[in-house]
């Protein structure tokens, strides 16, 4: 899916643009000017970056290969630079995964969608539990 804006014109006060939707949307030039612009664009490849949050008592090193065995099954998901995954962070309530992976630009948010939904369908089949929260509460 590639989305386009078209700069309309530069006003005094205010930058427009004319979006695909047939919407305009002015920016006041101020916080154009003075704010940062990240361009998505630039680069043919882009990073896609995922946090993935299990049950504790989950087998780390299931979760590493399910997820692997996703990446090796997407041929836009590129080889080199290899896709990551690796425990990040003990939470409250989940064990939490970085998922990193790189895909041409065109592809990213398309892989980003469809990896949110292979996870969520292989962990069920692969009886890899998502966390909720929880609090234990003791009473003396």
């Amino acid at each position: 899916m590639n989305i386009k804006i078209f700069i309309t014109g530069l006003l005094a006060l205010f930058f427009g643009e004319n979006l695909l939707a047939q919407k305009e949307i002015y920016i006041p030039n101020g916080s154009l000017s003075s704010g940062c612009i990240t361009n998505y664009n630039k680069n043919d490849l882009r990073r896609v970056d995922m946090s993935i949050g299990v049950e504790y008592g989950t087998d780390v090193e299931k979760v590493r290969k399910t997820i692997q065995s996703i990446f090796d099954t997407d041929e836009r998901i590129l080889k080199d630079p290899a896709p990551f995954v690796e425990l990040a962070q003990l939470a409250d309530s989940s064990i939490n995964f970085t998922i990193r992976m790189w895909v041409e630009n065109s592809n990213y948010w398309g892989v980003h969608f469809d990896m949110t939904r292979k996870i969520y369908e292989e962990f069920n089949r692969q009886n890899i539990g998502f966390p909720f929260p929880q609090i234990q509460i003791h009473q003396s």
